[in-house]
This record gives C-alpha cells, structure tokens and sequence, in this order.
C-alpha cells in the first residue's frame, strides 16, 4: 500500500549492479530456489536506485524462476545497456514458460498461474505486483519475454546512474 501510494522513501544512490546482483543470489544460496543461479553480470554498470528495494526485486525473479524451473535447471541472471541511458536486467529460466494469454495477470495483485505440472508452488500472488511497483517508483519498466529453447525471461530496466543523476539535477 505504501508502495502504490507513492509514500515509500527510497535510499537512491548510484548501485553497481554486478555487486547487487552478487549480494541478492549469495542470499538465496541458502534457499533451495536459489542453488542454481548464477550471473553473468559486466563489470562497470551502474543504476542509480534503491540498494534494499531493487534487491527485493531481484531476490523475488531469481526466486520465481528457480521455483518453476525443473529440478537442477538453471537460472541465469544478466544485464546489458539498452541505449545510452537505460540498463536490462534479466533472469532466465528453463521453466514451461507462460501462455501468451496469462502474461497480462502476471503483475497483477493476488495472482497466480495455473501450475503445468503437479509440483506445489506457494506464494501468496504478490511478489511480481510488488516487484512492478519497486521498479516503476524507480522511474524502469518490467516485463517478461520467451526464452529461446524454451522457458521465460523476466527482465526489468532502469535509467543508468548518469541519467538517474542528470534528472536530479535537472
């Protein structure tokens, strides 16, 4: 609620995202969702964001993917530019992807996907709704593509930490 009412604070400072990424999958490493993901992130890429919060974000990706993943499958996470002045973060999975009819549910409060297989998967439906809004109070956009060969990729992009600091000063 604090988040959708624009009443969340956020801590923004330039992020390496290498490093951020590093330190949200060292957290799963503990959980079973998170054994198999591993990153291939660039050195020298910088977001300006919310430390706390894009974690959150990341943690909840690698986590859904691992969690619909076949056993021991892996998830990769990665970024790359998109123009001067936007970074791409993504996580890729090996999962039963999703039906091009569902993906609009996807960010939505209190939704879950129909499970394809007979594992039980929890969760209360909010993790991407929430991720959504993180992303957005960071000025980004979030979304899910196909994955080649199959599985999906979610992804979110943010301004860099030059363009985060440039519309500050602005």
């Amino acid at each position: 609620e604090k988040i959708e009412a624009g009443k969340l604070a956020l801590k923004l400072e330039p992020l390496d995202v290498g490093r951020l990424v590093a330190s949200a999958l060292q957290g799963l490493r503990g959980l079973k969702d998170g054994a198999a993901a591993t990153s291939d992130v660039p050195p020298g890429l910088t977001v300006r964001g919310d430390r706390d919060r894009l974690t959150q974000v990341i943690v909840n990706l690698v986590s859904n993917a691992a969690k619909f993943s076949p056993e021991g499958a892996p998830v990769q996470v990665s970024a790359d530019p998109v123009g001067p002045s936007r970074l791409r973060v993504s996580v890729s999975d090996r999962g039963p992807g999703i039906d091009d009819a569902e993906v609009g549910k996807l960010f939505g409060k209190f939704q879950q996907l129909d499970c394809r297989d007979d594992r039980q998967r929890g969760g209360t439906g909010l993790g991407l709704a929430i991720s959504k809004a993180i992303v957005t109070q960071h000025a980004g956009t979030i979304g899910v593509g196909r994955r080649a060969g199959g599985g999906s990729v979610f992804w979110f992009e943010l301004p860099t930490a030059q363009a985060g600091a440039a519309e500050e000063t602005s």
